[in-house]
């Protein structure tokens, strides 16, 4: 394998592992929280590769919460992006990451990632009630 298979294998790996992470948070907020529900999701298209969880909040304006993670290319250079959304607002968001590495896009993927899904309490801000046991 010579090094440029070798970093897209890298790379691909640690947009998998972003997405076991998403998918465990997506749960875990299911979970806890009765009245929504929850996808997954990953997008290919343009250079970029996006990637988080959706959560549909089943309220009257039928509001979505929306945390991703992006990678794309722009000027040579690896772009990573984190943000949480509800709706068409920025709620939270991380500043791009711009890297010509790929061992710092690797670690921008790993810290967006972990960034968003310590996010626990953004359904409770949100006033969704949590799920009685």
């Amino acid at each position: 394998m010579d090094s440029a298979a070798g970093g897209a294998a890298r790379l691909l790996s640690a947009l998998n592992d972003a997405a076991v992470e998403f998918r465990a948070f997506g749960y875990a907020q299911y979970l806890a929280h009765q009245a929504i529900s929850w996808r997954e999701f990953g997008r290919l298209g343009g250079g970029t590769f996006a990637l988080g969880v959706v959560f549909d909040l089943k309220d009257d304006a039928r509001t979505e919460v929306c945390l991703a993670a992006t990678v794309g290319f722009r000027d040579d250079l690896f772009v990573v992006q984190a943000d949480v959304m509800v709706d068409d607002r920025f709620l939270h968001e991380l500043p791009d990451v711009d890297t010509g590495s790929l061992d710092e896009c690797v670690a921008a993927v790993q810290t967006c990632t972990a960034w968003l899904c310590s996010h626990t309490s953004v359904l409770d801000d949100l006033g969704v009630p949590t799920t009685r046991r």
